[in-house]
């Protein structure tokens, strides 16, 4: 993957989901670095307890007045001022998850999605918390809902790459909430809605994997076999095809009781068909072409499948093949007839001598030295020629 700047839009709109896939399964809390999120937080001095008394009185006294103020604005100014000089007080935590709750009234819930996340990272032990938590979700999830004409279908205050920010950063802040496996899920149909299917299927995959036999990883695994459809619809490649029967019977096999299990049924059946068809139609086309023998493998494909729709014309086409080659018949594996040969010895006309009969026993192992002594010749071995005079 080529290494670009977290900081670029272009880089949070590229980035693969196998590295958030990663990011999630080992080290949840790390998701700030990438998304920017609590970025050039300072640690902030811790008082004596003397001091940090002394500030809980004045925080408390800030607090009060804060929400006294007759506007959303005046009360703003006064929890941020708490939050910079008195962070480490109650009365701090609390103004902080406030700032968030009124950029929400205020209509602005890209900003309160920020400092619920500014909430989130300093105050984690604060009773708010799992509130902060919902109602970032209840922000990604409004622009999820009501999407404005405009880029890929998302208006321009929002741009799908910010919105795969959120659910990512909310998945991340509490791995194990409610809302962390419907954020992934989210993300995946993020992807979908901007075309990028690849990214959207390794989204489902990573909820199906990290949440397994919950009702969120089933609707994920459908989603898994709808994408996979639609693009095996469109492909004659026979891979895409079994990738989408694949993800169908592994929704049956995981989740067979569940409502969905019907739909995916229909779906096997539908993609049977349609497979069967495919064969057909290559099968006709090579037949146009002149091709006999690879028309011949198609046709044989379809007829594996007895009772389909296409099952009598292949069978009539391949005959008619067979009957225009015949060595297809030998070539595709149809067996031939072999003639036995007669048995001489019961034949009346035959006066050549028996057939050898061949031991079928197993070779005697040889154990006495008669067995090993070399065989004599049976003949005289030549003499040299006498020499002859002169």
């Amino acid at each position: 993957m080529t290494s670009l700047s977290p900081h670029s839009s272009r880089a949070r709109y590229v980035i693969a989901l196998a590295t958030t896939a990663l990011l999630l399964m080992g080290n949840p809390g790390s998701a700030d670095a990438i998304w920017g999120f609590g970025k050039n937080k300072k640690s902030a001095k811790v008082p004596s307890a003397g001091e940090l008394a002394s500030q809980d009185a004045i925080a408390n006294q800030l607090y009060a007045e804060a929400q006294a103020a007759s506007s959303n604005g005046k009360a703003s100014k006064v929890y941020k001022s708490i939050v910079k000089k008195y962070p480490l007080t109650a009365a701090a935590a609390e103004s902080q998850f406030k700032l968030g709750v009124l950029r929400e009234e205020d209509n602005k819930p890209k900003k309160a999605f920020e400092e619920y996340q500014k909430f989130i990272d300093s105050y984690k032990d604060n009773a708010h918390f799992k509130e902060a938590i919902q109602r970032q979700y209840h922000i990604a999830t409004y622009y999820l809902d009501n999407q404005k004409n405009g880029f890929l279908g998302f208006g321009t205050n929002i741009q799908p790459s910010n919105l795969i920010e959120f659910f990512i950063q909310i998945s991340s802040n509490a791995p194990y909430s409610e809302e962390a496996p419907k954020s992934l899920f989210n993300v995946g149909q993020v992807n979908a809605r901007s075309g990028k299917i690849e990214e959207s299927l390794l989204s489902y995959a990573v909820v199906v994997e990290r949440y397994p036999g919950t009702p969120i990883a089933a609707k994920a695994q459908y989603e898994i076999v709808q994408l996979l459809g639609k693009t095996s619809d469109k492909s004659y490649n026979p891979a895409n095809s079994r990738q989408h029967r694949e993800a169908a019977e592994d929704f049956l096999n995981q989740y067979g009781g569940n409502a969905l299990a019907s739909d995916v049924k229909a779906e096997l059946g539908k993609l049977e068909d349609r497979d069967l068809e495919k064969a057909f139609n290559i099968g006709r086309f090579y037949e146009k072409q002149g091709t006999l023998r690879s028309a011949a493998v198609y046709y044989r494909e379809v007829l594996a499948h007895p009772g389909g729709k296409y099952y009598a014309d292949a069978k009539a086409r391949l005959s008619r093949l067979e009957e225009l080659d015949p060595t297809l018949v030998r070539s595709t594996g149809t067996p031939r007839r072999v003639e036995t040969p007669p048995d001489l010895n019961k034949r009346k006309d035959y006066l050549g001598p028996p057939p050898p009969k061949l031991d079928a026993s197993t070779p005697r192992m040889r154990t006495s030295p008669a067995d090993v002594t070399p065989i004599s010749p049976t003949t005289t071995p030549l003499k040299p020629a006498a020499k002859t005079g002169g």
